[in-house]
């Protein structure tokens, strides 16, 4: 009895341990994007950005605009405050100082939420994007003031939030508080990504890195999978908490949705594999054994959820348009990049122009205008006289029907080529290891920070009792989870290789940092079993 306490004792400070380390790591993310600039810049896409904004003000003028409809007047305030696109090739150097001029920029908010309102004006949409993060911004005026710096703080409140969950259930768990610290260390290193990059992601706080935020929440739903104990009021608070979250996530970025396919694919496995175990048993046992997936059931109903609100809350102007960042654009872009003679059959340009083409916006406006003309639709009046070279595609409102028609490309394309699309899917994965390095972020220097973090969580980690005790249903456990999560990881990409595919970035640099983790954790073990080994030896050689 007396050994067992001193085991006690050390397993429980090595537990507060690592959670005051992931306190310290939490703090020093908000710390370190403070220094970085982060918190008091705005960002780009200059159209998203604004109008998300133009809508979350305009929802608190009165009377507030309803049906994620901005003002045209608030509008026209934050264009007229600069944050417009004048000239896309000269204007950057103003727009990029404007980006970090805090002053400037919360002037801009507080006169669109103090402009006269002209009913004369038509009502605003956000055409081809996700419409829930003017839900974000809006929240974020409401809770600390209608302010850029509030936009960060937000965020933060929403990591600090999912990271709470996460430590009220797995708190007894050593392994799973080294992996959220784990994610508190990649989360530093995304800061320093983010920042490099400059406007264009520039701040955490961009929706672009928000596939990164949706990560712990879906960790923690994949855990709670796993994991066969009662289901107490705490389980079952937690992972409602971090279904809403993941859910939140989702509205801001669709892309975030991969880590929805991550989850419903681990609860497929993990429902098949009790299935199979009780096969012997009863049909209603063998039912009742699936309730551990309540975590994957809960998920759908609350998207669910989250999906009707959006289609009643909407106004009627919505009704031909996406609602949520379009995709199929995305993937058709993709495979016309990738391949010359795909780009002349599926554009009718001329094979030599296809450089000038490639991952660019009108790529996929320029087939989708050649599908409708070969396949003399009529609906093609909707883009008929559009000129993709302007670089926009948001064909008055008509995003959701453009959308479908690249979906009808892609599915044509992929019914012709099946070989050549497959081809392209390897070009697509090189391609966006080459878009992470673009601004060689990538250095020791910027790994030093989240390598300390990483050190001294295994240090704590093998104080709070050695190496973990493994067992081959728990190793099982953790390679399904990670051969899915890093497989779901690999969608972004599939679609559009982009340097903004933060989460799948994310998940790979936590699954490399947790197998660091682990292998050092091993040589700790290996050299302390090869040290009492030779203090055992050492008197019998006496």
């Amino acid at each position: 009895m007396s050994s067992s306490r001193p085991n006690t004792l050390a397993a429980a400070s090595g537990i507060a341990l690592l959670l005051i380390l992931i306190t310290i790591e939490l703090v020093g993310n908000f710390v370190e994007g403070v220094s970085l600039g982060e918190r008091d810049m705005l960002f780009y896409p200059m159209y998203r950005t604004r109008q998300s904004m133009a809508v979350a003000i305009s929802m608190m003028r009165s009377p507030p605009a309803s049906g994620y409809l901005a003002y045209g007047s608030v509008s026209e305030s934050l264009k007229s405050s600069g944050l417009e696109i004048l000239d896309p090739d000269d204007d950057w150097i103003r727009r990029e100082r404007l980006f970090h001029n805090t002053p400037a920029l919360n002037k801009a908010i507080t006169d669109s939420l103090n402009v006269p309102l002209d009913a004369s004006l038509p009502l605003e949409t956000i055409k081809g994007n996700d419409l829930g993060y003017s839900d974000f911004i809006h929240l974020s005026f409401i809770l600390f003031g209608p302010k850029v710096s509030s936009l960060y703080d937000f965020y933060f409140l929403l990591l600090l939030t999912s990271t709470l969950a996460f430590i009220a259930q797995f708190y007894r768990s050593r392994f799973l508080l080294l992996v959220l610290s784990a994610y508190m260390a990649v989360h530093l290193f995304l800061l320093v990504y983010c920042s490099s990059f400059g406007p264009p992601i520039g701040s955490i706080a961009n929706d672009r890195t928000f596939t990164a935020l949706g990560i712990l929440p879906t960790l923690h739903l994949i855990a709670q999978l796993f994991d066969r104990g009662r289901v107490r009021p705490i389980v079952l608070a937690t992972g409602l908490l971090q279904a809403l979250l993941l859910a939140f996530v989702i509205s801001c970025r669709f892309e975030a949705m991969w880590e929805v396919a991550a989850i419903l694919a681990v609860a497929g496995l993990v429902g098949v594999s009790l299935v199979l175990q009780a096969r012997t048993e009863p049909i209603l046992r063998r039912a009742r054994r699936l309730r551990s997936l309540w975590p994957a059931a809960f998920l759908v109903v609350i998207l669910a959820g989250f999906h009707a609100r959006v289609e009643l809350v909407t106004d009627s102007i919505y009704q031909n348009e996406a609602k949520t960042h379009i995709v199929w654009d995305s993937v058709l872009i993709g495979f016309l990049s990738n391949d010359s003679s795909l780009f002349q059959e599926y554009t009718g340009r001329d094979r030599s122009l296809w450089d000038k083409y490639v991952l660019s916006d009108e790529l996929g406006c320029e087939a989708v205008k050649h599908y409708l003309r070969s396949k003399n639709d009529p609906r093609g009046s909707l883009i008929g006289g559009y000129d993709c070279d302007k670089g926009t595609f948001f064909y008055g409102g008509e995003t959701g029907t453009y959308d479908r028609f690249a979906r009808a490309v892609v599915f044509q394309m992929t019914w012709d080529h099946p070989l050549i699309v497959l081809k392209g899917l390897s070009w697509k994965y090189r391609q966006q290891m080459d878009m992470y390095y673009l601004h060689h972020t990538f250095t020791l220097a910027n790994f030093q920070l989240p390598l300390a973090c990483l050190l001294a969580s295994v240090f704590v980690f093998w104080l709070a009792g050695g190496p973990p005790p493994i067992t081959p249903p728990g190793a099982a456990r953790a390679v399904v989870a990670g051969s899915v999560l890093l497989c779901a990881a690999l969608i972004s990409p599939f679609i559009s290789p982009s340097p903004f595919s933060i989460g799948s970035l994310a998940t790979y640099l936590i699954f490399a940092a947790i197998g660091l983790a682990m292998t050092l954790i091993g040589c700790l073990g290996a050299a302390t079993w090869l040290h009492h080994s030779l203090h055992a030896r050492a008197p019998a050689a006496e």
